[in-house]
């Protein structure tokens, strides 16, 4: 059985009934409890006091997130509720109604294809199979629920060694994935990578992963323009800065940092800190070497539950423990937001 999502609150609209029945019956088909208002509120019932009995019980909220949500009273008692309460809340967003500020650190699910939503909340919950069929029966896997109390952080690594300089990509990724492993949040994080990646990739991996960090590991030009690999592989494609910042904006949702961990990257990482919490950068030149060192050291410190300057910081500090590395953490620059504080900057909790 599930060891840490047992007990789920579904708040919804009225109108959203018919998704959080469908949402209910895929829950219920694997064991897990849930409280749902349409089956739980009786005649006679203090609407407010069963909704406080029912979050103290809960373990997480799943939020279907639409427009009639955003303007139900009932909606906006129950999430704010769960906030106070400290409980997990997974937005579930089945039309393009933004998800509200405060929840912005949250990491949603996208319900506008239902399956599809199904299928993610599935990974989120570490289940073999969720999407329950006349010939389906749910199974759960072995392992320990992935998500623990707070949300699942999502790493999107992508890289590119379109100037054929045999960047150890692969090695840096595998690096990452062991210092994540071994970390106190581990089973809070989930890592997506793609090697090679063209422009189309960046697109759809966005799109489908909507991660809380990009990080991206390759070349830049001088001016901040990204080389990619083409379709092809035939040819370099060259994307300049003001396109790669235009697309961070659109897809920006719940992207709280960005590390560019390439030469010559800083101006770009200065231009996408105005429009993301964090971005991390080079000032000129960064070994291969040292910037796998950088990698692993920062997401070792950021799957502790460390802050962002922290991670930096320990990042950094591991470089100088080699003095061949001393120049390459030197040429690495943290740019926050205006009026934010890096150190105030918790992902994992």
């Amino acid at each position: 059985m599930l060891t840490d999502i047992q007990k789920i609150f579904i708040s919804h609209a009225s109108e959203d009934k018919s998704e959080a029945r469908r949402l209910e019956e895929q829950l219920k088909a694997i064991g897990v409890e849930v409280w749902v208002d349409h089956n739980d509120v009786h005649g006679g019932d203090i609407f407010p006091i069963r909704i406080s009995k029912a979050l103290n019980w809960c373990d997480t909220l799943l939020l279907i997130w639409s427009n009639a949500a955003l303007t139900s009273k009932w909606v906006e008692l129950e999430w704010t509720s769960a906030l106070n309460l400290n409980k997990t809340i997974i937005p579930c967003r089945i039309d393009e109604t933004p998800i509200p500020a405060i929840l912005s650190s949250s990491v949603f699910i996208q319900f506008i294809d239902f399956e599809s939503g199904l299928a993610e909340l599935r990974n989120s919950f570490n289940l073999t199979k969720f999407s329950v069929g006349k010939d389906d029966i749910p199974v759960l896997s072995d392992n320990k629920a992935t998500m623990q109390k707070g949300n699942t952080l999502k790493i999107l690594f992508l890289a590119s060694d379109a100037d054929g300089q045999s960047l150890n990509l692969k090695g840096e990724i595998e690096k990452i994935e062991a210092a994540i492993n071994k970390a106190k949040f581990a089973k809070s994080i989930s890592i997506y990578s793609k090697l090679d990646v063209c422009e189309e990739d960046l697109f759809e991996t966005l799109n489908t992963y909507s991660p809380n960090i990009v990080h991206f590991s390759g070349t830049f030009f001088p001016k901040g323009s990204i080389r990619l690999s083409s379709q092809n592989d035939q040819v370099v494609k060259i994307v300049p800065e003001s396109v790669l910042v235009k697309m961070f904006s659109l897809l920006k949702e719940n992207i709280r940092l960005v590390i560019l961990n390439a030469c010559n990257s800083l101006s770009c990482a200065e231009a996408l800190s105005k429009k993301i919490d964090c971005a991390i950068g080079v000032n000129g030149v960064i070994t291969d070497p040292g910037a796998i060192k950088f990698s692993e050291a920062f997401y070792r410190a950021i799957a502790s539950g460390r802050n962002v300057e922290n991670a930096f910081q320990q990042a950094l500090l591991a470089l100088r423990f080699d003095k061949d590395k001393i120049s390459d953490s030197n040429a690495l620059t943290l740019k926050c937001r205006k009026g934010l504080d890096p150190s105030k900057i918790v992902l994992l909790h």
